[in-house]
């Protein structure tokens, strides 16, 4: 039997935490991602506005781990990225959700990274962690 995620956001039953969780599905290419985000990402992912810090340290903690040492050009590569987010911050609603969608990272939850590349990934974890999503946005990777 195929699930998709609404189909599992349904079946979630077990309460978790007072924190709201959202789920961001990106689809496109023959891939797929689902991110679980909290309150604060997910304004920034639907509204736009400043990047929420906890979403910003987990790109800049990335972006360091990631960057070969040998290179000259970290500082640069951190600003202009914190660039690029800051201007889809300032885009509008529509069209500028799937930009920001895009930068997003998986909550930290009980030490694991929120995200996640199937629907049979997402539900095994939701209901292991009890979390009830609140609402789904479904977009596009380019």
């Amino acid at each position: 039997m195929k699930m998709c995620v609404k189909t599992v956001m349904a079946m979630a039953k077990k309460k978790s935490d007072a924190k709201k969780y959202y789920a961001v599905t990106l689809s496109g290419q023959g891939d797929t991602e689902i991110t679980i985000v909290d309150q604060e990402v997910w304004d920034w992912a639907m509204n736009g506005g400043d990047i929420p810090k906890s979403l910003w340290d987990q790109i800049e903690k990335e972006i360091i781990e990631e960057w070969d040492a040998s290179r000259p050009g970290l500082a640069d590569e951190i600003s202009e990225r914190r660039e690029d987010m800051e201007k889809d911050g300032r885009k509008g609603t529509y069209g500028g959700e799937n930009d920001r969608a895009l930068s997003l990272r998986g909550s930290i939850i009980d030490g694991e990274e929120a995200t996640f590349t199937s629907v049979s990934e997402f539900a095994r974890f939701i209901r292991k962690k009890g979390i009830d999503i609140e609402e789904e946005y479904e977009g596009y990777i380019y």
